[in-house]
């Protein structure tokens, strides 16, 4: 992923689209932590096709 988002933040900052130089930084995920149960499929346990937010 990280070649990926950096061979992408280059493409954008080399078009000069934005008219600057693009300045995020690009870091190692974190750990993945799946959450419980519970939440998982969450609308679709409670009818809901989607959610506001």
């Amino acid at each position: 992923q990280k070649s990926t988002a950096e061979a992408s933040r280059k493409k954008v900052d080399t078009s000069r689209r934005f008219g600057r130089p693009v300045v995020t930084q690009i870091e190692p995920a974190p750990k993945f932590w799946r959450a419980e149960e519970y939440h998982q499929r969450y609308l679709q346990k409670r009818g809901k096709s989607h959610c506001a937010i």
